[in-house]
């Protein structure tokens, strides 16, 4: 008679265990070999270098590689004394006008305005002091620091639609930069091409779920508060008021939001072209001219909105003509 006890199920399970084990040991294998592959594709395409501003790893590269000079800005170093006849240009900015998603220093059009405005009868020098982050009260920080170095004939204000911020906006901003994945760990997301893709795309899903707020909507509401516009324009009062001790022409440059579809935010235009008018400053708006073409041909990605080369170039080319006319009035007044 056979023994009942060598039928007992606890006889066949070490092998199906075994099995099971196995197969589960292959898949995670072939999960990681696959996230691998693609981690080492993005980064060998190069579409993950210069896709992304929030922070992930083409963005902590860029800043690794970007030049900078003796004041900090992303640009060459100048004498503190101009070459004779020279005019000088100070450019304030932001991350547009700092060249985010584009590694050759040589390619934004800060650097672009001022090879075509520089010429054989009339040399000019256009210091770019933009900083990746910066609205319009950071950037009357940047104007002090490079005023007391450059000593500008011109000063060109770069406005971009989230400029009407102050720091005491940062943490209404909040919503916007929160991780899409909080379970996926900092240094992961940060450091991995795959991983940020991942999140930006969760990101721009949970925005058109409604599960998140999305820039359009923080944006009209900066715009409906009366209070952050009043304390936008005390900082424009200020920059002015040092351009006027400085004997510097202030001009404002309005850089539009570059996305497909009718324009949405004519509201941050009104604004800065009031205020423009108000400080009998010349005003330029890019928006008209960038929103001739295709907005990818012409900014880094869809997950980021800035200008790519091609961008820049348009800009150069718009603001170098703009500009070319008050430097010849600028030199013409200072040789009477």
């Amino acid at each position: 008679m056979n023994d009942p006890g060598s039928r007992h199920p606890a006889s066949v399970k070490p092998p199906r265990a075994k099995a099971l084990a196995a197969n589960l040991a292959l898949l995670c294998g072939a999960v990681l070999f696959t996230l691998i592959a693609l981690e080492i594709a993005l980064r060998l395409t190069g579409f993950a270098a210069t896709d992304w501003y929030s922070g992930g790893p083409g963005d902590r590269a860029l800043d690794q590689s970007a030049q900078s000079n003796e004041m900090g800005f992303r640009d060459k170093d100048y004498a503190p004394e101009p070459p004779a006849g020279a005019v000088r240009i100070v450019l304030l900015g932001d991350s547009f006008a700092w060249g985010a998603g584009v590694f050759d220093d040589s390619a934004i059009f800060p650097a672009l305005a001022e090879k075509d405005l520089d010429k054989p009868q009339q040399r000019v020098e256009l210091l770019n002091a933009s900083r990746k982050g910066a609205h319009t009260w950071k950037e009357l920080d940047l104007y002090r620091r490079a005023r007391t170095e450059f000593k500008p004939d011109i000063v060109v204000l770069v406005f971009f639609v989230n400029d009407v911020e102050t720091p005491m906006h940062s943490g209404l901003f909040d919503p916007l930069v929160k991780p899409a994945l909080p379970w996926v760990p900092d240094a992961l997301r940060n450091r991995s091409h795959l991983f940020h893709l991942i999140e930006l795309r969760a990101r721009v899903l949970q925005e058109r779920t409604g599960r998140r707020m999305d820039y359009a909507g923080y944006m009209h509401a900066l715009y409906r508060d009366k209070q952050t516009l009043q304390l936008h324009e005390r900082a424009l009062d200020e920059i002015k008021a040092l351009a006027d001790e400085d004997g510097a022409r202030l001009v404002i440059v309005n850089m539009p939001m570059l996305h497909p579809g009718p324009y949405r935010f004519g509201r941050a235009t009104d604004h800065i072209r009031a205020q423009a008018a108000r400080l009998n400053a010349p005003f330029f708006d890019l928006q008209p001219v960038l929103s001739k073409y295709d907005p990818a041909q012409i900014r880094v990605s869809n997950y980021d909105g800035h200008l790519n080369k091609k961008g820049h170039r348009i800009v150069a080319g718009y603001l170098s003509k703009q500009l070319e006319p008050l430097v010849r009035e600028t030199a013409a007044e200072r040789n009477r």
